[in-house]
């Protein structure tokens, strides 16, 4: 054998070798690397605030609706929660908006109020309601909010005379 064939088969195998080390190492990179530390699992996404709307009926004043519901805040604050409430009554439409101010922490906290009077009267049927949550500190104003069709409970005292 020629000094030049064993040079060539010399080369060869060196660049088969090249190459077998070089596709172990892309393919095994797990092999070479430090072995992994599990990821602990992240935190629960807790919501600065939340709504609920428990409640819907028609109001004892003309026009006027009770809501009841709660809201939980991320840190002690006044809230104010607010809304809309709208009524088909075939071509017309009672509307009619509320507010209230309320003391909320992260325990839920019971809110009640009475719209303010719409110029139609409520009845008790489908109404659309949406209710918002909202508190700012400093530049922070998370607000939330809850849409729902309810239909209105007549009040209370409805059918009874006095």
């Amino acid at each position: 054998m020629s000094a030049g064939t064993t040079r060539r088969r010399l080369a060869r195998a060196a660049l088969v070798l090249g190459v077998v080390v070089a596709t172990a190492a892309l393919a095994a990179p797990s092999a070479l690397a430090a072995p992994s530390v599990p990821t602990p699992p992240a935190p629960a996404q807790v919501d600065p605030i939340t709504v609920t709307l428990d409640s819907a009926e028609i109001g004892s004043e003309p026009g006027t609706v009770v809501l009841t519901g709660t809201v939980t805040c991320d840190v002690p604050v006044d809230a104010i929660v607010f809304g809309d409430v709208a009524q088909v009554q075939g071509l017309d439409i009672a509307r009619d908006f509320f507010g209230v101010l309320v003391a909320c922490s992260s325990t839920p906290t019971a809110w009640t109020t009475t719209s303010v009077g719409a110029l139609r009267v409520f009845l008790p049927m489908p109404t659309y309601i949406e209710t918002n949550a909202q508190y700012c500190v400093l530049d922070l104003c998370p607000i939330v909010t809850v849409s729902e069709t309810v239909t209105l409970a007549a009040p209370p005292d409805a059918g009874t005379s006095a």
